[in-house]
């Protein structure tokens, strides 16, 4: 009998198979590969009055076509907060009316380090599933030792293909308590469940199924505003008879930061001290001592990102940064907070999360939230929060990656300020363009003065700072062009890109050849040479996510143009304005004697732009499109 029904699995098997397969290229005709499930189940528990946490994964995918491998090639992250155990691997390969399991036996550890980390001790289990082609299916299950309570990581419940099933859940025993925050969209089709083991201990789980692929789109935000997913934390543990609390709220995630870096400058205090009163030397505001300091960080200390284990979060000592001239976010901010203590300022080292993350300390008191590190000051009553990674931002600057963002101000081991990093108005980030153009034939001859401001300014000393030192034409030509390609730079002048307390200045001349179209003796002139936002409107039916701007920005223009001798204006352009709070534009015509002058400007006050407002950003594109498209023309006089 046993041998009967075997006989009839074994013959099934590959019928059932085959319909898996023919139901999913019918769910997802357009897709090449979809996870069958991806789940993660949390288990805390209390081993020797201590909490042992493990993080079982285990992913599933199956291939409909042979189009796109690049999931065949799997790798797992890790830092030296956990360490990865029973890591088994196999592809299920189609073999005739069966299929053949062949397992991964090739595992490779290599290092993990992203682009611009000097150092990183983060790694990655790198394999490659063998045999995948159409019809197979890969599965990965391993285990992950959490070593410190506070590093839990979050859970997405998609992925960048359909994800059938997605799953996570946390066991834990009655000693252990737990909070959670579900975050990004649709999170009400995410079902919760709660049970109990046999064991006693509380079962939390969450299912979600049938889920879409995460889609890229240009200038989105990280994925973290929208895609759903979970971040959970432990609150306390009793352990030996005694609660203890983790993570609870702020005030632990600052507890536990400030135990971090109670002890990080126990030397060179002296030295320092020395160095601190150097570069303040005859300066006498407050203000003007924090501007020199400031500075020498910048100009003296060089970025260099370090990942290495507890070292990824306590600064190293402010005397060895100063003297080797290096160091990451923490230890310049280390370094900062200290010289402008020593200078007789308010200064200190906080904690933030770039604009990558949207969490606040409220909802998600973990070191999720935290990304970055800088230097707070208090200075004539206002709060200014510098970051010393930004080698050309004024201290009223703050990096453009920290705008609207919470910062984690440490006063004291016991007190801390939650503030918000203010977003920089769009008059702050302000580009203007003044030019005087004569018509020379079919060129156009002009002399201008262009200003950057704020954000802007620092965007072109970084470009400056990347550049060859011997071609500043190039650099200012790139920055000037207008009309069309043919742009060139007579002569300029500027100031110092690379101030930091400068706006960039430079005065200019300039030929655009071939711009002036003459036909049966009248010129065609478009005054719009420089089309700032001269871009397709936004799809509505492709686009899922909201557009996100580095900063706001005010640009203003103004060209002037004489008309030749014996011309006269047959049509000047009509003005033309779109005004809203979040963007807009203003072009407007004069003529006054020879000269017809044109205004224009273009704004955008917002960082991110909602699906919601989308239409009306369309609207806007296509009046400042259509008012692109006026020519004056100019006509001989009778």
């Amino acid at each position: 009998m046993a041998k009967y029904l075997i006989a009839i699995l074994f013959a099934t098997l590959p019928v059932s198979i085959w319909a898996q397969d023919q139901a999913l290229l019918t769910q997802f005709p357009k897709e090449d590969v979809v996870y069958l499930e991806m789940t993660e189940h949390l288990s805390i528990s209390i081993l020797d009055d201590s909490l042992n946490i493990k993080n079982m994964v285990k992913e599933r995918a199956h291939y409909l076509t042979s189009n796109d491998l690049s999931l065949s090639r799997e790798r797992i992250y890790y830092t030296s907060f956990s360490e990865i155990e029973d890591l088994s691997a196999f592809t299920e390969v189609p073999n005739g009316k069966r299929s053949k399991r062949v397992d991964v036996t090739d595992f490779q550890v290599k290092a993990a380090t992203s682009g611009g980390v000097f150092f990183d001790d983060n790694k990655k289990m790198e394999f490659l599933f063998p045999g995948v082609m159409t019809g197979a299916t890969t599965q990965m299950e391993y285990t992950e030792q959490i070593k410190d309570p506070r590093m839990l990581g979050l859970f997405f419940f998609n992925y960048f293909v359909p994800v059938l099933k997605a799953e996570y859940s946390v066991s834990f025993p009655a000693e252990v308590e737990v909070a959670y925050v579900l975050l990004g969209d649709n999170t009400d089709k995410i079902k919760f469940k709660e049970s109990k083991l046999a064991n006693g201990d509380k079962l939390y789980t969450w299912t979600a199924e049938n889920l879409p692929k995460l889609k890229f789109e240009g200038n989105a935000p990280s994925r973290t505003y929208f895609d759903p997913h979970i971040i959970l934390h432990i609150t306390t543990a009793t352990l030996a008879g005694k609660k203890e609390p983790i993570l609870r709220n702020t005030d632990d995630l600052y507890a536990w930061y400030a135990s971090l870096v109670e002890e990080i400058n126990p030397e060179g205090d002296a030295e320092l001290k020395a160095i601190v009163e150097e570069v303040i030397k005859g300066k006498t505001t407050e203000r003007e001592k924090a501007v020199a300091i400031f500075k020498w960080v910048q100009d003296n200390i060089n970025y260099i990102a370090f990942e290495d284990g507890m070292g990824g979060f306590i600064p190293r000592n402010a005397i060895d940064v100063c003297t080797k001239k290096y160091g990451d976010c923490k230890d310049m901010a280390n370094l900062l907070s200290q010289m402008l203590r020593f200078g007789g300022l308010e200064a200190h080292i906080t904690w933030i999360g770039t604009r990558s993350k949207p969490y606040t300390y409220e909802k998600v008191p973990t070191p999720i939230v935290d990304n970055h590190m800088i230097t707070t000051l208090v200075l004539d009553g206002d709060t200014l929060f510098l970051d010393a990674t930004g080698k050309y931002q004024t201290i009223d600057l703050p990096t453009d990656m920290i705008q609207g963002k919470e910062a984690l101000i440490g006063i004291d081991k016991d007190h801390y300020v939650v503030k918000k990093v203010p977003v920089m108005p769009m008059e702050v980030n302000k580009v203007t363009d003044s030019i005087h153009l004569v018509i020379n034939s079919s060129d156009l001859k002009g002399s201008g003065r262009a200003i950057w401001k704020g954000y802007p300014k620092v965007d072109a000393a970084y470009a400056y700072y990347k550049k060859d030192r011997s071609d500043d034409q190039r650099f200012v030509t790139a920055l000037l062009t207008k009309g069309n390609n043919k742009f060139k730079t007579d002569n300029f002048t500027m100031n110092d890109p690379l101030d930091a307390s400068l706006p960039l200045i430079i005065d200019y001349e300039c030929t655009i050849p071939d711009f002036v179209k003459s036909v049966a003796g009248k010129y065609y002139i478009g005054l719009n040479m420089y089309k700032i936002l001269n871009t397709q409107p936004i799809d509505k039916e492709k686009r899922t996510y909201s557009f996100e701007f580095d900063y706001k920005i005010d640009n203003n223009l103004v060209t002037e143009i004489d008309v030749p001798e014996g011309y006269q204006v047959e049509y000047l352009p009509t003005s033309a304005t779109f005004k809203d709070e979040l963007f807009g534009f203003s072009i407007s015509y004069s003529q006054l004697g020879n000269k017809v002058k044109q205004t224009k400007r273009v704004y955008i006050n917002t960082l991110m732009l909602e699906p919601s407002q989308f239409d009306n950003w369309n609207e806007f594109l296509a009046q400042l499109n259509k008012a692109y498209k006026e020519t004056l023309v100019l006509t001989k006089k009778p």
